[in-house]
């Protein structure tokens, strides 16, 4: 498999092996989420009764942008 890099409009973006987009940061805000799924995916999170949560479990690294967002 290869793995590519692209660049437009101050995002970078990663792919595996084709044009489809795994990951995604924008270079001046490398914290925050840039893709809505990325988004969509903690959602759930905010529906808790207790505070934020301390510990996330995470299955997968992919790009790395939810585990880069929580820490």
């Amino acid at each position: 498999m290869t793995i590519t890099t692209s660049e437009e409009a101050g995002v970078r973006y990663l792919h595996f092996g084709s044009t489809w987009v795994q990951g995604a940061v924008r270079i001046a805000r490398p914290f925050a989420l840039e893709l809505d799924y990325t988004r969509e995916m903690l959602l759930p999170l905010l529906l808790r009764a207790d505070d934020w949560p301390r510990r996330v479990l995470l299955i997968g690294l992919g790009a790395g942008s939810l585990t880069k967002f929580l820490w």
